[in-house]
């Protein structure tokens, strides 16, 4: 992913920070693996299972984690980056409506909103993972199967014969 973000809209300089951490590529790799990774699990329909409550704690735990790493990388406590954040939406319209944003990713009415929306964008990528998945491991298995056949030959053990349930892969890769 790229940082297309302009971190130069942003008066206050903590805000700039922010947005570069939250943009930059290995911010934005963890939290799209995350999605694609549970998005599937929620479906189109309006009931709220108890997993998704389960996989929303989940991310909550993931996204503290990284903005606990920012405010050490920072040398500034949760307190005080709480208070510059408050202060920055008081005075820059812009940094107003990121932090918006971000907080809302947090709470969990819009949380189950993006991951319903993740599965219907990603729905075609997800299935391509599994086709990847399944290809993966069918070639794995392939290469166990002729160096069983190598090894077998070399032990003269002709009757030792592996049989790969490509079915049984595919079922395990979803």
């Amino acid at each position: 992913m790229a940082n297309t973000i302009q971190t130069a809209d942003y008066q206050d300089p903590f805000i700039r920070e922010l947005v570069k951490y939250i943009s930059d590529s290995s911010f934005q790799k963890d939290f799209e693996l995350f999605f694609l990774k549970h998005c599937r699990s929620f479906e189109d329909d309006e009931e709220h299972k108890l997993e998704y409550f389960s996989i929303y704690q989940s991310f909550q735990l993931l996204f503290e984690k990284r903005m606990e790493r920012f405010c050490e990388v920072n040398g500034i406590s949760q307190v005080k980056f709480k208070e510059r954040a408050e202060n920055s939406q008081e005075s820059d319209p812009v940094a107003k409506h990121y932090i918006k944003v971000m907080l809302a990713s947090t709470e969990y009415e819009h949380f189950f909103a993006l991951m319903r929306t993740m599965r219907r964008l990603h729905g075609a990528r997800l299935e391509s993972l599994d086709q990847k998945e399944i290809l993966m491991k069918q070639r794995e298995a392939q290469e166990e199967k002729e160096n069983w056949a190598e090894e077998s030959e070399s032990k003269d053990d002709s009757d030792i014969d592996i049989d790969v349930d490509i079915e049984e892969e595919k079922s395990e890769a979803k």
